[in-house]
């Protein structure tokens, strides 16, 4: 799919519309699972997580993957039927195991996406992409880490 970038024609490939869709996968399905930890929740961190997670949703940073997205023809994206396994999951438990549940799944997630974004920021070769790729690694990075210090802090992972 040819693009134009600043006059210059340029290609967002298979792997960057898959990254975007990935992407706004993800999005969707952490604010799914940030709304019900705030339900299930009794723990401050992991309540305070969740909350940061609905408000990390940035509308401009959504507008531009979706910009890119549409000039490439990337489909749009909808939660996984994995996203939706463990949301089911997640919805059965409760309290310390609700916690300690919701916190390793978003430790590793948090992580797999941290590799992906990296990897696109390096590896993009359409500018738009990398920029905005560029863009997600702080945030997603801090994810990350705060993920992984609650979950420890829960005694998971």
């Amino acid at each position: 799919q040819s693009n134009t970038v600043n006059g210059t024609p340029s290609k967002i490939s298979l792997e960057g519309e898959h990254f975007l869709t990935v992407l706004a996968d993800e999005d969707q399905s952490e604010i799914e699972l940030a709304n019900l930890a705030l339900k299930k929740s009794n723990n401050a961190q992991v309540q305070e997580y969740a909350r940061t997670k609905i408000l990390a949703a940035d509308p401009a940073m959504e507008q531009e993957a979706k910009k890119i997205a549409e000039e490439s023809a990337a489909p749009p994206g909808f939660p996984t039927p994995s996203d939706k396994a463990e949301y089911y999951f997640l919805s059965k438990l409760a309290g310390k195991a609700f916690d300690r549940a919701y916190m390793d799944y978003e430790d590793a997630k948090q992580r797999e996406d941290l590799i992906t974004v990296r990897h696109e920021a390096a590896s993009a070769k359409n500018p738009e992409l990398k920029k905005y790729a560029q863009k997600e690694v702080t945030p997603v990075q801090q994810a990350a880490d705060s993920a992984q210090s609650i979950a420890k802090a829960l005694g998971s992972s």
